[in-house]
């Protein structure tokens, strides 16, 4: 079943229905042989939340850089905590959400479930959408850490230097966004 695979994606597995970018380096498309069946409005659907997923993915898999020991093997107390934090709200919120969702079709409930026999994507990327903006702010937030405060790369294996002021004001400067979701998660 298709929409059983879509849900698997948005806990963050692969699928045959997309393919993935060289490297990861941007989200996974709709495959061709599929894309072919589909509407386009479809497709579009598919991308969006392909989209979501992987950045799920990319933040759920920052913690190997994040966390990762420096040369007297210590980890940063704060990249931990923020890491921590993040992976918390995943949890509780998102992670939540993909099963709340799968429960609800298995329920066939009248707001995923039309008629009783199918499941229209766009009911999917409602469910899902709200994540969109706070996973991009998450992921543009991540990349802006994986360089030390200065914006020099880590060099030798090390992990990015950041004191816990620089830190904070980074996290505030991302809370300003003016989407609720984003400085709830920030000011966490």
């Amino acid at each position: 079943m298709v929409v059983a695979e879509i849900l698997l994606v948005m806990a963050g597995h692969s699928s045959s229905i997309f393919t993935t970018a060289v490297n990861n380096a941007s989200p996974p498309t709709v495959a061709p042989a599929f894309a072919e069946l589909l509407h386009p409005g479809e497709i579009e659907s598919l991308q969006s939340l392909s989209r979501i997923a992987w950045r799920y993915t990319r933040i759920k898999n920052a913690k190997r850089s994040l966390c990762a020991p420096n040369n007297e093997g210590q980890i940063s107390k704060y990249l931990s905590a923020l890491y921590s934090t993040l992976n918390t709200i995943l949890k509780t919120e998102y992670e939540e959400l993909v099963i709340e969702t799968e429960a609800k079709i298995i329920k066939r409930d009248d707001a995923f479930v039309a008629s009783g026999s199918f499941v229209p994507l766009s009911s999917l990327l409602a469910a899902f959408a709200e994540w969109d903006a706070p996973f991009a702010a998450i992921q543009a937030l991540l990349e802006r850490i994986s360089t030390s405060y200065d914006g020099t790369a880590p060099s030798g294996g090390q992990p990015p230097d950041w004191p816990p002021g620089k830190l904070i004001d980074l996290l505030l400067d991302y809370a300003g966004s003016g989407v609720g979701k984003i400085a709830s998660i920030m000011s966490r």
